[in-house]
């Protein structure tokens, strides 16, 4: 019967997949030009980040089938832009793979519109940037303690439900919260310092994201885009106070 697996199938499947991860050939590796494919086996993820008052960096990532599927090189003329901004081409030093990447001028209305030009359409994908979680004050103020606590609060006026907190600096101990409950509010662990030979003048970033998330457009297979806005202080260091 068409489309039926037999147990040999599987076991050629299985063998097939183990020889190209010993190659490095793993699924989800390989990369086809979009001329030789339909959109709607293309899945599709957008999205848009913005901290403090830096430019919007846009970036797009196209897959055949799904999020683990073949990536997608844009071939033939056919782009991906944002508020008419087309994004470059860029492969990630990391995993190798091709994502296409940006920088857009900040629309005083946080509205984006990312489109991707195909020869015969145009698929539209909206994308709306969230308010930006404004630190209003710490504690403490300025300089941080080995063992110590820091509070934060944060504009609530454009309010989602979550925000993520980053806490980073040479000198100690990374803090990272996802999905802190976005009322204005919120205490740290411990500040634990990590590299003690480091001198004691070593500033620390702490950091309030806000992000949303959305449908792209129906005409793809799938995907989803995503829009972060982040605010950030700086705070001194020191194991010790005299």
């Amino acid at each position: 019967m068409k489309g039926s697996s037999t147990p040999d199938n599987r076991r050629l499947l299985a063998t097939l997949f183990a020889l190209a991860s010993i190659l490095g050939l793993a699924p989800g590796c390989y990369v086809v030009d979009s001329e030789d494919i339909e959109t709607t086996s293309i899945w599709a993820h957008f999205w848009l980040e913005q901290e403090g008052d830096e430019p919007v960096i846009a970036r797009g990532e196209l897959r055949v089938g799904g999020p683990l599927g073949s990536i997608v090189d844009l071939s033939g003329g056919e782009q991906l832009r944002v508020n008419g901004t087309r994004l470059a081409e860029w492969m990630d030093p990391i995993t190798g793979y091709r994502w296409l990447r940006g920088i857009v001028p900040a629309d005083p209305d946080g509205s984006y519109l990312v489109e991707l030009v195909r020869t015969e359409e145009v698929l539209a994908s909206a994308v709306e940037m969230p308010e930006t979680p404004l630190i209003l004050d710490t504690f403490p103020e300025e300089l941080v303690q080995t063992m110590d606590r820091i509070t934060l609060w944060w504009d609530t006026s454009g309010a989602e439900t979550s925000v993520d907190i980053l806490v980073e600096g040479s000198c100690i101990s990374t803090l990272s919260y996802q999905s802190v409950p976005d009322n204005g509010s919120f205490e740290t662990d411990w500040v634990e310092e990590q590299n003690p030979a480091q001198p004691s003048d070593c500033p620390i970033k702490v950091s309030v994201s806000r992000g949303v998330t959305a449908l792209v457009s129906s005409a793809f297979k799938g995907g989803y885009s995503e829009a972060h806005r982040t605010d950030s202080v700086t705070l001194g260091f020191d194991s010790y106070l005299d």
